[in-house]
Parts: C-alpha cells; sequence; structure tokens
C-alpha cells in the first residue's frame, strides 16, 4: 500500500522532504516492520549524507535494492532533526566509488535519538539529535537494477541511483523520539 505526503505540492523531491519541518502522521507499519528497528536498514547502502548546521538537521539517503529486509521501494531517508553530533569514521580514504554498506543499525532513545550505522567497508557513521524520521520510498524514474560501480563514470552512476532532486512516492515512514 503506497502513501503520498499529505501536501504533495510541497514535498516535491528527496531533499524539499529531508528539509522541511512535517512529522509523518501515517506510520505505514507493514508485515516487515518499521523502519527504526535494530538491524532494519541492514544491505542498504549509504548514498549520500547532507548536514546542515543551520537548520539543524542531517539527512541520509540510503539506495533500499540492495535491502534484506524490504522489498518494496528502491531508497530510503533518514532525517535527524534537531542534530546535536554527527560523526563519521573510516579507516582509510578510498578513491573511485564506494559503496558502503550498511552492517547494522540502531536507534537507540534515551534524552536523545541516537542513530547509529556500523557499514562495510570499515566505517562508521553516528548521527544523535532531538527525533528522527525514517521514509521508505520509491524514487520516480530509478531503474529495478544496481548500478556497476566498478565501470561508472559520476555522470551515467548519478543518473541510475535516487538522489536529492529525485520526486517520490513514500511507502512507508516511522518517526523516533524520546520519551518525555
Amino acid at each position: 500500500m503506497a502513501i503520498r505526503m499529505p501536501n504533495p505540492d510541497l514535498m516535491i523531491t528527496i531533499e524539499d522532504l529531508a528539509f522541511s519541518d512535517d512529522r509523518p502522521t501515517w506510520d505505514g507499519m507493514t508485515d516487515e516492520g518499521s523502519l527504526a528497528e535494530v538491524d532494519a536498514l541492514q544491505e542498504m547502502q549509504i548514498l549520500d549524507i547532507r548536514v546542515s548546521p543551520l537548520v539543524g538537521k542531517v539527512a541520509i539517503l540510503l539506495e533500499a535494492r540492495t535491502a534484506l529486509q524490504f522489498r518494496a521501494g528502491n531508497s530510503v531517508l533518514c532525517v535527524v532533526d534537531g542534530a546535536q553530533l554527527f560523526g563519521w569514521n573510516s579507516v582509510k580514504s578510498r578513491t573511485g566509488f564506494t559503496a558502503y554498506s550498511v552492517v547494522g543499525n540502531l536507534t537507540a532513545i534515551s534524552d536523545a535519538v541516537a542513530v547509529n550505522f556500523v557499514l562495510h567497508p570499515s566505517a562508521e557513521l553516528i548521527v544523535r539529535g532531538v527525533a528522527a524520521r525514517f521514509y521508505l520510498l520509491d524514487a520516480i524514474g530509478v531503474s529495478d537494477s544496481i548500478p556497476d560501480y566498478a565501470d561508472a563514470d559520476w555522470k551515467s552512476l548519478n543518473s541510475q541511483l535516487p538522489r536529492w532532486s529525485s520526486r517520490f512516492e513514500v511507502l512507508q515512514s516511522s518517526y523516533v523520539e524520546p520519551m518525555e
């Protein structure tokens, strides 16, 4: 079952959704579970990260066609609102294109929300903030096949991946915030 955001005129691109202040009003829970569950994003690949201290948001765009748990959709957007911490740790700098695959992820809730990603090859991402929004998306114009990073140039690779300027349909959403 697919849904659209409440005001599609305002939510045109993935970037628009990432930097909006709208809280998901529909949980969209399916038999596949919540996007915020432990290891729900396993085998997805991090495509891009946007950090905006100006608006206090960190937006993470993931490739979902490689996901173990979700059969629908081709991308996931994770947005941490009220960002307090952003950390990226990688063993060594790589050249060319690197598909950082999620080996494990955890959304921890205490006085803040922490979203942690353990990645392969040898990297880790941690973001902490006031709340986190997760969206399973079907980005329009993205093929069902995953591009070959080895033989791709940036222009051809970019045309085969979900990107910030992609229009989308929301298939599922989850919202996490600390309990008061």
